[in-house]
């Protein structure tokens, strides 16, 4: 049997369900969020805590206008059951957990997966991979949504081609492009951020010169000695291999 504990929450309700072996409890999300539910476990006073947390993320969610993920929200809950933890470290698990705007925090994701489970050569994680983490380390906009200041400012370094910016920008798309995948952030984000990549374009810069005038053309003087040379078979082994070169060009 399944009763409702009203409780003062913004966007939820605490389900109660009587089992054998005694209540469980869980958080029921309202009606715009498909009211779904998550569980909360047997302790009561545990579950006052994690409901109040997943209410406050749900508002974190909403104040930065992004689509509130139930996928981080139970792994949040699940960490903080696991561990027994309720103190401010779990608000500090939270921040970690949804802080989707933290370029930094989806890169070590990234990577430490990646290295668990060999997935590059010492040589690339020591130059490309190592170059790429200080190069996010050092970028002022760690905010996914602001796509366009991150992309114009690893372009902007002078020292870089164009080319080597737009491979390291690839690396980061791929970075965020994982985590979207993983379910640590929305899935817009990689779609945003793999259309911005494929959008940039390397356009070959044309030749100043004229590739007409470059090239050496013979004098008339030396084209009259190449048919001379054709006609009289003058570098050839045998007779007539190059004379027919001559017929051909000059009909005579």
């Amino acid at each position: 049997m399944l009763s409702k504990n009203k409780k003062a929450f913004t966007h939820l309700a605490i389900n109660t369900m009587q089992t054998k072996s005694g209540p469980m409890y869980q958080a029921r999300l309202s009606a715009k969020f498909g009211r779904k539910t998550i569980g909360l476990g047997s302790d009561l006073i545990q579950t006052l805590y994690l409901a109040q947390i997943i209410d406050d993320m749900i508002k974190e969610f909403i104040a930065k206008n992004q689509p509130v993920d139930i996928g981080i929200i139970k792994r949040a809950v699940n960490e903080i059951k696991k561990s027994g933890i309720q103190s401010k470290d779990d608000r500090l698990l939270r921040i970690k957990v949804v802080d989707k705007d933290n370029l930094t925090i989806l890169w070590n994701n990234y990577v430490s997966f990646h290295q668990s489970i060999g997935a590059w050569e010492d040589s690339y994680f020591l130059t490309t991979i190592k170059t790429v983490g200080n190069l996010i380390a050092k970028c002022p906009y760690q905010e996914l949504d602001n796509k366009q200041k991150i992309t114009e400012w690893i372009f902007s370094d002078p020292q870089r081609s164009r080319k080597t910016s737009k491979d390291r920008l690839k690396i980061i798309v791929a970075c965020i492009d994982w985590n979207s995948r993983q379910g640590n952030i929305p899935r817009h984000y990689g779609i945003e951020y793999r259309d911005l990549l494929n959008s940039i374009k390397l356009n070959k810069k044309s030749n100043t010169k004229n590739e007409d005038r470059d090239i050496d053309i013979f004098s008339v003087d030396e084209v009259y000695q190449i048919l001379e040379a054709l006609k009289l078979d003058k570098f050839s082994r045998f007779k007539g291999r190059h004379s027919q070169y001559y017929l051909n060009n000059t009909g005579a």
